[in-house]
């Protein structure tokens, strides 16, 4: 089935950035080896290999890695994308309220990625604002997003209006 709408959020350009650096630096260190002959030379193609295996995995991760929220008639999925897992969906049904906030991601979650708080669970990469859900077995679920009344305006045209509230702290 077609999501209605979908949200995909690349991997920070920062920290694409940094996992770059770690490729040269890596590079750097097996040169510098090399120069001052400070390695048994049988272990140069090995560390060579390890470098573009390591490269290779990373480059392609950090390019293509991203935060997929997608909102169906039926639920939301949140993945992260292209490899499609870890995944969560929860259907309506299973949702007993949900709305958008800002989020301390440093304070309640301890970073960005997939992260376990004293605020539930998190999906996230970038930002501090997300859609959160209240599941009616009482855990609660974060979704990181950059654009979350755009996601609220797409999920009322689907859910049960019950579950959209726009306080966070009802009485």
């Amino acid at each position: 089935m077609l999501p209605l709408m979908t949200e995909k959020q690349p991997l920070p350009a920062l920290l694409r950035a940094v996992v770059a650096a770690g490729c040269v630096i890596f590079a750097a260190g097996i040169v510098t080896l090399q120069a001052l002959e400070a390695i048994n030379p049988k272990w140069i193609l090995p560390l060579w290999l390890i470098w573009a295996v390591m490269t290779l995995i990373d480059g392609t991760l950090a390019l293509a890695l991203k935060l997929v929220t997608e909102i169906h008639p039926d639920g939301i999925c949140v993945f992260f994308g292209p490899l499609g897992f870890p995944s969560k969906r929860f259907d309506w049904s299973e949702i007993a309220r949900l709305y958008p906030r800002t989020y301390s991601p440093i304070i309640e979650y301890g970073g960005w990625g997939i992260r376990w708080g004293k605020s539930g669970t998190a999906y996230n990469l970038r930002g501090n604002q997300g859609l959160q859900l209240e599941l009616k077995n009482g855990k609660r679920f974060l979704v990181g997003s950059q654009y979350p009344d755009k996601l609220i305006e797409s999920i009322r045209s689907v859910a049960p209006p019950a579950l959209l509230s726009t306080d966070p702290n009802p009485t």
